[in-house]
């Protein structure tokens, strides 16, 4: 992007246009590219002062509503971050007036909630909580912020807490809706301060923590305790910082924004000026490699990369955020009264007809991430559509005109998808993890440290050493693009290749202590003894076990020659990660598993899916789909098309199978791969794991991934 920039300068234009660089194909993180993309504008203008560049747009794919939303989020930090503060005097000096003030926010990003202060109403605060100061018996005609919400609030209000008392008195918290009176919060969270039991840190822990509770993503704070708890300003302000410190580091989902909106002039000043004192500004720039770990730290924890916090100022917004209730008037003229209630009914159908509510079931909505809960809310703004995510019950309402409803559902499944996919691909990775963990070098001190890179770089490397790729790159915490040679096993950043560090690959497949082989294989006593085959006494119970099971669905006809049991460490344990990830994405207590299934063969392929598994690319029959089949019963697999007899001792061969069939749909000869699920809430997107000939009878399963089948006996017959 800076060439770009160079370049366009050299030949003296005057703007320039880039795409979301990454976001599509490559799949880079939407939020890091619009990061970076600014950073690289930000970088590019301080440089070259003197540029013709004028211009710079961002043209974004209307329709990608997460990538148009990271973009949105980051213009908001543009603006918020223009003037970086370093000293007290530079934003509360001299010369500084409260009129001037009055039109600033103050922010100190803290991990993963932001902290503002400014001053102002907080009843007109565009957020989703608002906290009050109260007491015991929810008396809102006692404080300046109690009595602006009983005005706003009006009698709605007023009776809610009539019925939250004992609320109030057991919990030191009382929770009032605003739906339908005068304030734009959509709760009001209020706190006793009047109870001595607590301090204040930790009642302001415990609003936020209900704040989370109830899916919110702002909270609005008053100075409390500073006009009924005898609470200093410096002491309120270190109390809240305290409190909103510790309560980032928490695992949240939805808390992003805490407010503190100061009412009076005189209290701005200490408030911000303890709040400066205990942010603090070192700050010390970070290597590379440093910016490798921060990247890995992020995905694991979700932790904000930059270094350490500081005070940033905004300018205020001219216009608050409002809700808008549109109401429409409906007067009617008629001759009578039946004439009258007829217009109304024809009134009532066609808006009934026009408007209307559609529900999206997913089991993905409780684990919707908070960007993804903006990107909904921007969607339904954007489209002029009320959207409702009801985590509970696991649904999307949409709720507006017909013609509205049709974008808003179709850019809302798109936000369903990319949950699923991100879910399914974290899980993928976190399974790969468990079988193979890449790691890079460090050296420090003269000593040298292994450091395990996250699963999704994790799951890149690993697929691309299966693909016998020579390369992955991926994107360090400060943007700076990371390349992994897999031909010299080194990484290193793209602008300084002979910055480099080692990079290794650890299997975990046969040492990792998860991995408990059945109670009835042999011992392997040698750690490097992967493959054993066992061959089952006739008077034993195993070997009886097994015959019963090929006789009963049509081997009876057959001599059984010998059972061998197979004992593969690496393929049961490929088959064990493939399992965990099919049950955490089947609906729970779903048949995954279907138990036991043959498949016969010639001897040649046995010693090759005994030794390497099974592999779809050496199948012959397509009818039902280009993948491995398994039948249901023996007569089936028995035959001469399938367990050919060997030239050199007349004998055929058949393996007894468990294959993991999961949710299943009938195949054709053209399928590469299961084709989408169609059931109500899945989505066009998600794949059936298998295939069959007939769902509601299967008499075989075709599978399209090798680790979704383990051979567990190999039955010689006659």
């Amino acid at each position: 992007m800076m060439s770009s920039l160079q370049t366009a300068d050299k030949k003296g234009f005057r703007s320039i246009a880039f795409p979301a660089m990454g976001t599509g194909k490559l799949n880079y993180p939407r939020d890091l590219v619009a990061k970076h993309m600014y950073k690289c504008v930000d970088d590019f203008s301080s440089k070259n002062p003197k540029s013709t560049i004028a211009e710079v747009f961002f043209v974004l794919y209307h329709k990608d509503h997460l990538t148009v939303q990271a973009f949105e989020n980051q213009e908001k930090l543009q603006q918020k971050y223009t003037v970086e503060h370093e000293k007290p005097t530079t934003f509360l000096g001299k010369g500084n007036k409260n009129k001037h003030e009055d039109d600033k926010v103050y922010s100190t990003s803290l991990g993963k909630v932001v902290l503002k202060l400014y001053k102002g109403d907080i009843t007109a605060v565009p957020v989703e909580v608002i906290v009050n100061s109260s007491n015991t018996n929810l008396d809102l005609s006692l404080g300046e912020v109690s009595k602006a919400i009983l005005q706003k609030g009006g009698p709605n209000i007023k009776k809610q807490l009539l019925r939250q008392k004992t609320d109030m008195k057991n919990d030191g918290i009382a929770v009032t809706t605003c739906k339908g009176s005068g304030l734009i919060c959509d709760i009001v969270i209020h706190v006793d301060m009047q109870d001595t039991t607590l301090k204040l840190k930790e009642k302001i822990t415990h609003v936020l923590d209900k704040a989370e509770e109830l899916c919110k993503i702002s909270v609005a704070f008053p100075a409390l305790g500073t006009s009924s708890a005898n609470i200093t300003v410096k002491e309120a302000a270190e109390e809240m910082y305290s409190a909103v410190n510790q309560f980032q580091s928490k695992s949240l989902e939805h808390v992003k924004e805490v407010h503190v909106v100061i009412f009076k002039n005189d209290q701005m000043r200490t408030f911000m000026e303890t709040i400066k004192a205990c942010v603090g500004t070192g700050k010390k720039k970070k290597g590379w490699m440093a910016c490798v770990r921060d990247y890995a730290k992020d995905l694991r924890y979700g932790a904000n990369s930059d270094n350490k916090p500081k005070i940033l100022t905004e300018d205020r917004p001219k216009n608050l955020l409002k809700k808008v209730h549109r109401c429409y008037l409906f007067v009617i003229y008629a001759k009578n009264k039946l004439e009258a209630e007829k217009a109304v009914t024809v009134l009532e159908t066609e808006l009934y007809q026009e408007y209307v509510s559609k529900k999206i079931e997913d089991r993905i909505v409780p684990e919707l991430k908070p960007e993804q809960i903006d990107a909904l809310k921007f969607i339904g703004k954007s489209e002029n559509v009320e959207i409702h995510v009801d985590k509970r019950n696991k649904e999307i309402v949409l709720t507006g005109i017909i013609d509205n409803i049709s974008s808003a559902m179709s850019a809302t499944n798109k936000i369903i998808k990319t949950a699923i996919e991100e879910k399914q691909l974290n899980q993928k990775a976190k399974l790969v993890t468990d079988m193979v963990q890449w790691s890079f070098v460090e050296e420090k001190n003269g000593k040298k440290t292994f450091v395990e890179f996250p699963h999704d770089v994790n799951l890149l490397l690993e697929e691309a050493f299966k693909d016998n790729s020579s390369k992955v790159t991926f994107l360090a915490s400060d943007g700076s693009k990371m390349i992994i040679d897999l031909t010299s096993y080194k990484m290193f950043p793209e602008d300084d290749p002979t910055d480099e560090n080692g990079i290794i690959r650890k299997t975990k497949l046969v040492s990792d202590s998860d991995f408990k082989p059945p109670e009835h294989w042999d011992d392997m006593a040698d750690n490097d003894e992967y493959i054993k085959i066992v061959t089952l006494a006739q008077s034993s119970k195993e070997y009886k076990s097994v015959l019963t099971h090929f006789n009963k669905t049509g081997g009876a006809s057959y001599t059984v020659v010998k059972i061998d049991r197979i004992q593969n460490k690496v393929l049961n344990q490929q088959y064990i990660a493939k399992k965990k990830l099919m049950d955490a994405t089947n609906p729970p207590g779903y048949q995954n598993e279907r138990r036991p299934v043959w498949h016969g063969t010639n001897k040649q392929a046995i010693e090759n899916i005994i030794n390497t598994g099974f592999n779809r690319s050496y199948g012959k029959v397509t009818a039902y789909g280009k993948g491995v089949y398994f039948a249901v019963n023996v007569s089936y697999s028995a035959s001469g098309n399938y367990a050919s007899g060997d030239p050199t001792d007349g004998l055929k061969r058949m393996l007894m199978c468990k294959v993991l069939a999961g949710e299943f749909t009938v195949g054709n000869k053209e399928m590469r791969t299961p084709p989408p699920k169609t059931q109500a809430g899945a989505g066009s997107y998600i794949l059936y794991d298998s295939t069959t000939n007939d769902v509601s009878n299967p008499e075989m399963f075709v599978t399209y991934h090798d680790s979704q089948a383990v051979a567990e006996y190999l039955i010689t017959f006659k």
